[in-house]
């Protein structure tokens, strides 16, 4: 992809022993910037999944660690926002496609072209998302000028020169209380809210892994139980849309060409079911007294 001009190559600066706070977060920042400009310059499903992660992460830190900041994070966030959505939508679209490809061999020869020509009809829709963020990305000079800066140098506040170890974990317990929240919310857990718990949970974790250089073992423990909750609430999410992409499309089939969407949508939906009886075993395997100690 063409970012409009060359994007800069960022330095990630080396960690001292017993990090301050603005140490970890600049470092995190920098990771985040420079895996975003690396994987731009490519329009492959790797790159994309890769630039959407660093745009994610980008986003969820500027958040979790605002109270370190001065202005400009949350503005910074937002305008990092629509590159998130663009990204997500080709994203979405090789995901879908990659589950698909996947599950084909289960069909009978005879049913295979018309998952073929979904297939093809998706590739198209993935190069019509690839057209938009290729005209945003034409745009994109002003930002990841900003972008740089925060890499190299961000906006941090009087105090931020204090220990990591004791002004960081604070930060990421706040996120985490929004996860229990979610979790402990009466009824049962539909898609959108297991979706919910999924982004919070995912949040948690980054600022896991941000902090764990100052706080050792303990966070990087707690950030690889949230990475398991968050890898099952992920696969129910893609199996609810693949799900419902299939059927939605096997209803302007015909029959016997509809039977074999609804196979594969079967599939998609034994997922989901399996989906939603693994996460709370993976919660309660997070949700330990042990694994939050640091924060």
């Amino acid at each position: 992809m063409d970012a409009g001009y060359t994007l800069p190559e960022i330095q990630v600066r080396d960690l001292e022993d017993d990090p301050s706070a603005g140490a970890l977060v600049t470092r995190s920042l920098a990771r985040s910037v420079a895996r975003l400009f690396t994987n731009l310059s490519e329009s492959d499903p790797k790159s994309i999944h890769q630039a959407r992660v660093a745009t994610r992460r980008l986003r969820s830190d500027l958040r979790t660690f605002s109270p370190l900041l001065k202005g400009g994070a949350s503005t910074l966030r937002r305008d990092l926002k629509p590159l998130a959505a663009l990204l997500g939508e080709v994203r979405d679209r090789d995901v879908f496609m990659s589950r698909v490809s996947g599950n084909v061999a289960v069909l009978d020869e005879t049913d295979k072209p018309v998952v073929e020509a979904l297939l093809g009809a998706f590739g198209r829709r993935r190069e019509k998302s690839l057209v938009r963020l290729h005209v945003y990305l034409e745009t994109f000079d002003e930002l990841a000028v900003r972008l740089t800066a925060w890499a190299c140098s961000p906006p941090l506040k009087a105090g931020s020169d204090r220990r990591g170890r004791k002004v960081l974990p604070p930060l990421v317990r706040r996120r985490w209380k929004r996860v229990e929240s979610a979790v402990r919310e009466p009824g049962p857990k539909d898609s959108a809210a297991l979706h919910r718990i999924r982004v919070l949970t995912k949040s948690v974790r980054y600022g896991a892994e941000l902090v764990a250089p100052a706080v050792g073992r303990k966070a990087d423990r707690f950030a690889a139980a949230a990475a398991v909750v968050q890898d099952v609430l992920g696969d129910h999410h893609d199996a609810v849309v693949g799900h419902r992409i299939l059927i939605s499309t096997a209803r302007r089939l015909a029959p016997r060409h509809a039977a074999a969407l609804g196979q594969l949508a079967g599939l998609e939906l034994a997922r989901q079911r399996q989906a939603e009886a693994d996460w709370e075993p993976a919660f309660a395997a997070l949700n330990r007294k042990e694994l939050r100690k640091w924060m």
